[in-house]
């Protein structure tokens, strides 16, 4: 199993995730190599180098392995965004990944 092409959970944040959705933040945990996802009721545990990660508690399995880069924690945002409901695209021309996320009241 390689480690994903990722991007860094704390860029999908400072993007706009955080500001478009008061209830979601990111945490990393650097002694533990992992990162916790609160979006509303939702909670996803990652931990870097695991192929098992959690949402709200149920088991699942990565395809790549989401990995710590200069301190920065890094995964697949396919397994950001499935659990949370949210559509994403790649966008080659000007290597940016586009991520739509239902409202959430």
């Amino acid at each position: 199993m390689a480690e994903s092409s990722g991007v860094e959970l704390d860029g999908l944040y400072s993007a706009g995730l955080d500001h478009a959705s008061k209830g979601s933040y990111p945490s990393f945990v650097p002694v533990t190599q992992s990162a916790v996802v609160w979006y509303y009721n939702n909670c996803i545990q990652y931990t870097a180098g695991i192929i098992i990660y959690t949402v709200n508690g149920q088991e699942r399995e990565m395809d790549a392995l989401a990995y710590v880069d200069n301190g920065a924690f890094m995964l697949c945002p396919r397994f950001l965004c499935e659990p949370l409901g949210f559509s994403y695209s790649w966008e080659a021309a000007t290597h940016t990944i586009c991520i739509c996320f239902p409202y959430q009241p």
